[in-house]
């Protein structure tokens, strides 16, 4: 068996053991798009993994399959952003321009770096080239989109609880090591491929296992504590301003 096989079905395992674990727990009713996602990928796994991974078969059902992935990357994403600000809701306005901005940075990368030239592609790259590009420019948007989603989570620090809080940060370095390795096959050459699997998959299993002992029945129920002075002054701060807006708009309040 070749390594890059060997780290596939660790990665695999590693996301089995994850699906149980928030199926033991009762976690998937809290993180469905996570779960649904590893449900979805252990599924394409089962499918592509007997087969040779030089065969037409593979790279037909690889392609059929990824936009199912990426569908439920981003409905991951969403799940994240829903989950911190469920509690704390933040101007439309101001998340409006974050989307955008997250938007116009993923979109321009991945088209720069289609730019680039690498090997000459092949059939099958030329073939699968817009899943590619659809692969590239989604896992840039949420992945910018996360990070920034953390950014304003730490400026203006909502309650939530401890699985949250390294949910999203597991997600952000998930999300990361996927749009990293794309980047890599994409500005690099064709033959690039297998050692960046390498790289990625171990990478890849690491995060699921990270999720299996980061996300526990208690930590639902945990709040991550606000510890230095300026926060603490920051949000009650913002507690006093919005119990002062509500006194001051509502019939009740005058």
């Amino acid at each position: 068996m070749a390594t890059q096989q060997v780290f596939w079905y660790a990665s695999v395992t590693a996301q089995a053991l994850l699906v149980l674990h928030l199926l033991r727990h009762g976690l998937f009713r809290r993180y469905r798009a996570l779960t649904m996602f590893l449900i979805a990928s252990l599924l394409r796994s089962a499918v592509i993994l007997p087969l040779d991974v030089h065969s037409r078969e593979y790279f037909v059902t690889w392609r059929a399959t990824e936009y199912v992935i990426v569908f439920w990357l981003a409905l991951v994403a969403c799940e994240v952003f829903y989950l911190s600000l469920r509690n704390y809701r933040a101007g439309a306005v101001e998340w409006a321009y974050m989307f955008a901005i997250a938007v116009a940075l993923g979109v321009g990368i991945s088209l720069a770096l289609t730019l680039i030239d690498g090997d000459p592609l092949g059939h099958w790259e030329r073939l699968h080239h817009p899943v590619l590009v659809l692969r590239r420019c989604a896992l840039t948007v949420l992945l910018v989109f996360l990070v920034a989603l953390d950014a304003h989570c730490r400026y203006r620090p909502p309650v939530e609880s401890v699985n949250l809080f390294r949910h999203r940060l597991l997600a952000i370095a998930y999300f990361g090591q996927l749009t990293l390795a794309q980047f890599i096959i994409t500005a690099g050459r064709a033959s690039w491929i297998p050692m960046v699997n390498m790289i990625a998959l171990p990478i890849s299993a690491l995060c699921f296992l990270g999720w299996m002992l980061a996300l526990g029945p208690d930590g639902e129920y945990m709040e991550r504590v606000i510890t230095t002075p300026e926060r603490i002054a920051d949000v009650e701060g913002r507690a006093a301003e919005f119990e002062n807006f509500m006194r001051s708009h509502s019939p009740w309040g005058r």
